[in-house]
C-alpha cells in the first residue's frame, strides 16, 4: 500500500462521503458500484466514464477524454517542482524509467534563469 500526502479538505470530503454513502459495507474501497453487486469496487470503465461525462458537462471534452490527463498533469507538475524521475516513476507505477521521461519536458524560461552564459559569448 502506498502512503501519499492528502490535502486536509480532500481528506475531510472523503471522510464525509464514506460516512454518508450507501450501501454500508466493510469493503475498504472508497468508491463502490451503484449496481449489483453493490459492495464491489468500481471498475476502470466507471472512472473513465465519470471523467468523460464531467468533462463534457464542463465543455472540456476536447481536452479531457479520460483519467489519463490527470496522471499526466500530476507527473508533469511533480517534475516541475523538483521531484526526481525515479520518484515519479515509482508513484506512477511505470515498469521502465524511460516511460517517465516523457514528463521531463524542458521549460526554456526556467532554464534560462539558471543557465550560465556560453563561454566567449557577448552579453
Amino acid at each position: 500500500m502506498d502512503v501519499l500526502p492528502l490535502p486536509e479538505k480532500t481528506g475531510q470530503a472523503i471522510a464525509s462521503y464514506l460516512k454518508r454513502r450507501s450501501p454500508k459495507t466493510k469493503d475498504r474501497s472508497v468508491f463502490l458500484r451503484l449496481r449489483p453487486p453493490f459492495d464491489q469496487p468500481v471498475a476502470c470503465d466507471t472512472i473513465r466514464g465519470a471523467v468523460r461525462n464531467a468533462a463534457k458537462r464542463c465543455g472540456l471534452s476536447t481536452r479531457i477524454s479520460g483519467p489519463h490527463r490527470f496522471r499526466h498533469t500530476l507527473a508533469t507538475r511533480l517534475v516541475q517542482t523538483g521531484a526526481s524521475l525515479k520518484d515519479v516513476s515509482d508513484l506512477m507505477r511505470h515498469r521502465n524509467l524511460d516511460t517517465t521521461t516523457i514528463y521531463a519536458k524542458v521549460n526554456l524560461e526556467a532554464l534560462s534563469n539558471v543557465a550560465s552564459p556560453w563561454p566567449g559569448a557577448q552579453s
